[in-house]
């Protein structure tokens, strides 16, 4: 091993480091296929066993990270978890495909929203004519890798919310499907939060027209 200031803790770790730099691997193959990423921490059996010049991954947990290899910037966490795919990068993991809950004291996640981090800010174009192209469904899953067989849960098709944002011309900003797997989608309903207040609003404004028109043939 060649390179400088790495760590490299059980069978087979690190050993194919030439020039990557600032590596932390513990483990039996833990980072084994390293070649020149730099600042790789590695933690567990095969964890990022096939990155080769992905930098600043982490991972941590069995098999955690092990289908990396260009990939930068991922974080995975815990047994087998991995991002969509070997070539993703900044993308956080948290499990394998049989986890069925994210468990946290708040409801919420808070993400950065700074009006000072914002410009070319503009009324929302979307709201009920878009809400009104989506069909909300209830469903088994049957994943493929056999995970959560017949599991009943409630939600979209990843294909469908892909259609209906191309069809209104806004995948560009909406980003409603992850498909940096073409063989397994992925729905971020979170980015529906906004055009579902739009919608409210927009509803919102229709009764109160009505109301005005009942109020006013009343008086006459």
């Amino acid at each position: 091993m060649s390179s400088a200031n790495n760590v490299a803790v059980g069978k087979d770790a690190g050993t194919a480091l030439s020039s990557g730099g600032e590596a932390t691997l513990v483990g039996y193959l833990a980072g084994d296929a390293i070649t020149t990423a730099n600042y790789s921490t590695a933690l567990g059996y095969q964890a990022s066993g096939q990155v080769t010049t992905g930098d600043s991954n982490t991972s941590i947990g069995n098999n955690a990270g092990s289908s990396l290899t260009t990939g930068a910037n991922n974080a995975s966490l815990g047994y087998n978890a991995n991002p969509s795919s070997a070539t993703a990068s900044n993308e956080v993991t948290f499990g394998n495909s049989s986890i069925s809950s994210i468990r946290c004291a708040v409801q919420t996640i808070s993400a950065l929203s700074d009006a000072r981090d914002k410009e070319n800010v503009e009324e929302l174009p979307l709201g009920i004519e878009f809400i009104n192209t989506l069909r909300p469904v209830k469903f088994d899953w049957a994943m493929r890798d056999g995970f959560q067989k017949g599991v009943q849960e409630i939600g979209f098709v990843a294909q469908e919310l892909d259609k209906a944002q191309q069809d209104a011309n806004a995948e560009e900003y909406m980003r409603l499907v992850l498909k940096t797997n073409p063989d397994r989608l992925e729905s971020t309903y979170g980015k529906l939060v906004p055009i579902l207040t739009k919608a409210v609003q927009e509803l919102s404004a229709e009764v109160e027209e009505l109301k005005k028109k009942a109020h006013n043939k009343c008086e006459e």
